[in-house]
């Protein structure tokens, strides 16, 4: 062997020795600091297993989600053509609410409400309002399942809901329409307890539908005390900042454990082609992948808990990603958007519980509250801001506001002026 091979042959192994401890350094580093990750989280009091963020069971006399099945089945066990009379019912009830609704519209949308089986599932639907829990019989091993399951009824069962209100409205049946719009404000919850941010958003929508309903109806009848009673109590359940924090845990320990945990490496180069990370830089990641997915774990859990710790009210600090971590990096956005949805979802919220109070005062005072100090013992914090909601008395009613807005341009606020609503 010549002197140059044995100084190339030397010169190649320091090069393997020094790829080699930079490695297991960069093992090491990966593994440290997951470990930390973790460990803030429980410091945090995070929940740490999947048992802890699965709803507790319900009793059978106490569950809603039995009566809810049951008004489905009965929608979509009447056959109208190649359709169900669950989903002629939701398309003419959205036909009827649209600004441009013909007569022909209102009118399809009546003759099928008052069809027997429409009827008897609102009824059932009454009767699940009147339960205290609501939890559907999911298989939490199959997360991308649960997160689905009942959506699409659930949604038609809402719409199908805010036109009969309406109807009943423009028949003089206030009381009834009423009855009916609190028992929305319960369906509308269906799945607020399961721990999923893609279920929280589908209440967040469902909530929306029946909130709006409720607005709608006060323009056409002042509640009765019951009534006012019976929807903020509905209301003051959806008021619950935590279930940010309970829809995190959720998705970090249902979902995501599981996919930083058994993902492959063709798994991994999936992802990265679906991120359109460039092939050089796959082709490095693809190295030391499993290295570099235990750092984009850890990234994972450290952003969730800077997350949930941070209060809405306030703006997340900054979160420096690093660029390995592309799984982290693709979720921000969407974390961020469900961050700022649920913000937005509680201002509704509180602004018609407000708005409420007022109708409550005006009923018995003859005149509008100069605050809301006036009519309510505690008023609503604005949750995108460290300060009460805004309130005005206007020249045909009021408005109750936030500082926050929806997607950046809409306000978000209840005004309140009757003759302005179709």
């Amino acid at each position: 062997m010549t002197t140059r091979t044995k100084r190339i042959g030397k010169i190649l192994a320091i090069v393997v020795a020094v790829i080699a401890a930079l490695y297991l350094g960069l093992t090491v580093w990966s593994f440290v600091a997951l470990h930390r990750a973790y460990a803030a989280l429980a410091r945090d009091g995070r929940p740490m297993t999947a048992a802890e963020v699965i709803p507790p069971p319900v009793p059978a006399a106490e569950n809603a989600a039995p009566l809810y099945e049951e008004a489905f089945r009965l929608l979509k066990a009447e056959k109208l053509g190649d359709s169900t009379l669950l989903e002629k019912l939701s398309l003419a009830a959205r036909d009827a609410a649209a600004t441009n609704a013909t007569p022909a519209d209102v009118t399809r949308f009546r003759e099928l409400v008052t069809r027997p089986a429409a009827q008897h599932a609102l009824d059932l639907v009454v009767q699940a309002g009147e339960r205290k829990s609501c939890r559907f019989d999911l298989d939490y091993a199959s997360p991308l399942g649960v997160t689905c399951s009942n959506m699409v009824d659930l949604f038609a069962m809402c719409r199908i809901i805010r036109g009969e209100v309406s109807r009943r409205v423009n028949a003089g049946e206030n009381s009834n329409a009423w009855h009916l719009a609190i028992a929305g404000l319960g369906l509308a919850q269906a799945q607020q307890a399961e721990p999923f941010l893609f279920s929280q958003l589908t209440t967040i929508y469902l909530e929306a539908i029946a909130d709006a309903s409720v607005c709608r109806l006060c323009t056409a009848a002042f509640p009765t005390h019951e009534q006012s009673d019976c929807a903020l109590a509905a209301l003051s359940r959806m008021d619950h900042p935590a279930d940010f924090q309970r829809m995190l845990d959720g998705e970090r320990l249902l979902l995501f454990e599981q996919e930083f945990a058994h993902t492959t490496r063709e798994g991994v180069c999936q992802t990265l082609t679906m991120a359109e990370v460039p092939s050089w830089e796959q082709n490095i990641y693809q190295c030391a992948w499993r290295t570099l997915w235990r750092l984009d774990h850890a990234a994972y859990l450290h952003v969730l808990r800077i997350m949930a710790s941070t209060p809405l009210s306030r703006n997340m600090p900054p979160l420096q990603i690093p660029r390995y971590c592309f799984c982290t990096r693709s979720l921000l956005p969407t974390l961020d958007d469900c961050r700022t949805n649920f913000t937005a979802h509680l201002a509704r919220i509180r602004c018609t519980e407000a708005g409420l109070s007022a109708l409550v005062y005006k009923k018995e005072h003859g005149a509008w509250p100069e605050t809301l100090a006036s009519c309510m013992a505690q008023v609503p914090g604005d949750p995108f801001a460290d300060k009460p909601l805004r309130y005005r008395v206007t020249e045909k009613g009021f408005v109750v506001s936030s500082v926050g807005k929806i997607r950046n341009t809409k306000e978000i606020a209840w005004e309140y002026e009757p003759d302005n609503v179709r």
